[in-house]
């Protein structure tokens, strides 16, 4: 996205949180991403992970592990 933006493309894009049953903190993000005149396209999740660390999604509570 970046190099379609440094081009001068126009790029519309969307983040949506992804929220599983009643969760406070959501699972991840979908993002989409596409470019006015159709040479960047994109759909895609990303979960909110972080290595070592554990993440109660239901409370907000986070604990580091290991």
């Amino acid at each position: 996205m970046r190099q379609a933006l440094d081009e001068g493309k126009q790029v519309r894009y969307r983040v949506t949180d992804v929220y599983d049953g009643n969760n406070i903190v959501p699972s991840g993000a979908h993002i989409e991403a596409k470019s006015k005149d159709g040479s960047l396209e994109f759909n895609v999740f990303v979960p909110n992970v972080q290595n070592n660390i554990l993440i109660n999604y239901a409370t907000g509570n986070v604990k580091p592990i290991g």
